[in-house]
C-alpha cells in the first residue's frame, strides 16, 4: 500500500489570544485556579467559533483533538504560577503535540484494507468515553451551566444534589425512546459532537440555549 503523510496542523491566533488573556488576567497574580481554568477555556471557545482551531478533520477525530486540548490546557497550567506568554506557550505547544496525535491516527486508518474497517476504527476513536469523561471533570462548571441553561428552555428543573447515586444510575441506564443505545450514551454522543456549541452568548454577553440549532 502507498503511504500517505498527513501533516494536521492546528492553529490559534496568538495575538488574539494574547489580548484576551490580558483583559481578563491583567490584575491576576499567583497560582492558577480551577475558576482561572475555566475563563482560559471561555477564551479559547470564543475564539474557536471565530477561527476553529482543528480544522479538515472527520467528525471523531475533531472531537478526539478539541477534548485531548481541554485536557492538556487543565493538566499544564493548575496550580501553576500564572505568566502570559508561559500560558500562552503552553496552549500551542498543546495544539502542536494534538496535531502530532491525529496525524499518526490518520496515518494508521489508512492501513486498514477497506472503508468500513477505517469507518468502525473512526467510531472507535469517537466512543472513547474515558476521554470525555475526563473532560467532564475538567470542565464541569461549563456542562453543568450548559445542562441548566437547556433545562430552562425546556422549562424543567435545574441540576442539584438531591437526586441518589442510586436513582442517578438507573436513570442514566434506561434506553432512550429509540431503544438504540442508554440516555447515557445519548448524552456523551452529543456532549462528543456538540461541545462548544450547546450554548452561545448574546450581544448583552448572556449566555443562551443552542438547543434549537443543534
Amino acid at each position: 500500500m502507498k503511504n500517505i503523510l498527513f501533516f494536521m496542523e492546528g492553529y490559534i491566533d496568538e495575538e488574539i489570544l494574547k489580548a484576551e488573556l490580558q483583559k481578563e488576567f491583567s490584575e491576576k497574580e499567583g497560582r492558577i485556579s480551577r475558576g482561572d481554568i475555566d475563563k482560559i477555556y471561555k477564551i479559547v471557545m470564543d475564539i474557536n467559533r471565530t477561527t476553529p482551531i482543528f480544522k479538515d478533520l472527520p467528525e471523531s477525530l475533531t472531537n478526539l483533538a478539541y477534548n485531548i486540548f481541554y485536557t492538556q490546557i487543565y493538566s499544564r497550567n493548575i496550580e501553576c504560577v500564572y505568566n502570559e506568554d508561559t500560558t500562552i506557550s503552553k496552549i500551542n505547544s498543546s495544539i502542536t503535540q494534538i496535531s502530532e496525535i491525529i496525524d499518526m491516527i490518520k496515518e494508521e486508518a489508512e492501513t486498514l484494507d477497506s472503508k468500513s474497517k477505517k469507518q468502525a476504527f473512526y467510531k472507535l476513536i469517537r466512543d472513547n468515553h474515558m476521554i470525555i469523561a475526563q473532560v467532564y471533570r475538567y470542565r464541569k462548571n461549563f456542562y453543568d451551566s450548559s445542562i441548566n441553561i437547556l433545562c430552562k428552555k425546556a422549562g424543567i428543573s435545574e441540576l442539584d444534589e438531591e437526586i441518589t447515586s442510586k436513582d442517578a444510575i438507573v436513570k442514566i441506564l434506561e434506553l432512550t425512546e429509540s431503544g438504540e443505545c442508554s440516555r447515557l450514551q445519548r448524552v456523551l454522543n452529543i456532549l462528543m459532537k456538540h461541545d462548544d456549541n450547546l450554548t452561545t452568548t448574546d450581544k448583552n454577553g448572556e449566555e443562551q440555549s443552542n438547543i434549537c440549532d443543534l
